[in-house]
């Protein structure tokens, strides 16, 4: 599209869309992968046919850090929505990275059942109260039905990386 100088008004020759939305859904979905979960969710108001492309990115980093202040509902209640939206058939990346403890147990094994379904293959599961403090609080329990015998090759067989933080592994959950 060529800037049409003739008009004055700034318009653009040759319709109203842009050269980037033109591309495949496939490619717009790799540059939404590339930027963070905000970021990906605000690309929905370019144009409609940007509205739902974050739904289907393969990477979800919920960090408290660039969303919210350190609110336990409100956090919680962002993951359960963006996973409730999301369609991608799997996940590359899969990352929790703010301050919850036990009590929010119920929330965190659906999520992991949720990234365990789309045959994640890198998950993090950081819980800790602040960088580089101690976690102060209960920690969460990995969920024994996740890591029973019957489950286990099904839920680890497409992981490549593993980590988590302020999460208690006791009874081998993950031998």
């Amino acid at each position: 599209m060529l800037f049409d100088r003739q008009c004055g008004k700034g318009s653009f020759v040759g319709g109203d869309e842009d050269r980037i939305s033109r591309l495949p859904g496939g490619i717009l979905v790799d540059i939404i992968y590339l930027l963070s979960l905000k970021e990906a969710g605000r690309t929905s108001i370019l144009s409609p046919r940007w509205k739902n492309l974050w739904k289907h990115t393969p990477s979800l980093d919920f960090n408290s850090q660039s969303a919210f202040r350190p609110n336990p509902k409100k956090l919680v209640n962002w993951v359960d929505s963006v996973i409730k939206s999301h369609t991608s058939p799997t996940l590359k990346d899969f990352r929790i990275g703010f301050p919850l403890d036990r009590s929010f147990g119920d929330s965190i094994t659906r999520w992991l059942e949720f990234a365990f379904s789309r045959e994640v293959e890198m998950l993090e599961l950081n819980l800790e109260a602040y960088p580089f403090r101690y976690c102060w609080y209960e920690y969460y329990r990995f969920p024994k039905e996740l890591s029973a015998p019957s489950n286990t090759l099904f839920v680890f067989s497409c992981l490549r990386g593993l980590g988590f933080k302020c999460v208690n592994m006791r009874g081998g959950a993950i031998e």
